[in-house]
């Protein structure tokens, strides 16, 4: 799609998302400091009413790029930072029990082929970038049961 043809479409978009959130009764609150599992099911609810397929691969992290405001001879600077860290995060929503779900996380999710993550700041409000995982083993405190 020409960028003349995208522009509308996004900002058509995001001005029905926001009219629609104002019809509901229920209210949303988004902020750094809040779940965002609230706002992203109130989106798969929209996308669902507007007749979006759910399967579909949204461009969260590319689509500025697409925007007017970056011309195509906008220079990019990428940057790349090796880091090691620690995730932590419920095992039983995750992945649930078992070495079924235990495999399908490690082998699925945090693969070095098949494992993107995206890095969010609350400080910023923003997608910071994205992560490959480069290796993933569970810790001691998982293997033993222990909660850190």
């Amino acid at each position: 799609m020409s960028q003349e043809k995208l522009d509308p479409v996004v900002a058509g978009a995001i001005f029905d998302f926001m009219g629609w959130l104002t019809t509901r009764q229920e209210k949303l609150v988004l902020s750094s400091a809040d779940d965002a599992a609230p706002a992203a099911e109130a989106v798969k609810e929209f996308l669902t009413m507007r007749g979006v397929a759910q399967d579909c691969e949204p461009m969260i992290h590319d689509w500025p790029a697409r925007c007017s405001m970056v011309t195509a001879n906008a220079k990019v600077t990428v940057a790349k930072v090796l880091m090691t860290v620690e995730l932590e995060y419920d095992a039983d929503v995750v992945r649930g029990d078992g070495e079924e779900g235990n495999a399908w996380f490690f082998e699925e999710i945090l693969s070095e082929e098949k494992g993107l993550l995206l890095l969010h700041s609350n400080e910023i409000g923003a997608t910071v970038g994205k992560i490959r995982v480069l290796s993933a083993a569970p810790s001691n405190a998982e293997i033993t049961g222990l909660s850190g």
